[in-house]
């Protein structure tokens, strides 16, 4: 019987490309960016006057060596139209980008509490 067969069914990879991996996050040679070029995503602005999350599209993934260098291009499209195209950084997800649109909703009711 092959030990290995569980774990490699299980993560659907051979052994030692799942080692390699391993080895890479721990090396800092990975990077996992929040959401993937062509999703949809949500932005939410701080100023009252925004009553609803705005939709954009994820058009690409930049990363440097540099963390702080790690973004996100999105862009605002409205019927065929590009309204904005910004950069956002990996870390504002979850805090004015957000994956899905009942988390930037609550976000949104939270600060207008504020």
């Amino acid at each position: 019987v092959n030990n290995r067969e569980p774990i490699q069914t299980a993560f659907g990879m051979p052994l030692d490309e799942l080692a390699d991996l391993i080895r890479a996050t721990e090396d800092g040679r990975i990077i996992v960016p929040p959401c993937k070029t062509g999703a949809t995503v949500y932005k939410v602005e701080a100023d009252k006057r925004f009553k609803h999350p705005h939709e954009h599209k994820v058009i690409g993934i930049w990363s440097s060596y540099d963390e702080k260098c790690n973004y996100v291009h999105i862009a605002r499209v409205i019927d065929g139209y590009l309204i904005s195209s910004i950069f956002v950084p990996f870390d504002e997800f979850g805090k004015t980008v957000f994956l899905t649109k009942e988390e930037a909703e609550a976000k949104l009711k939270e600060l207008k509490d504020d």
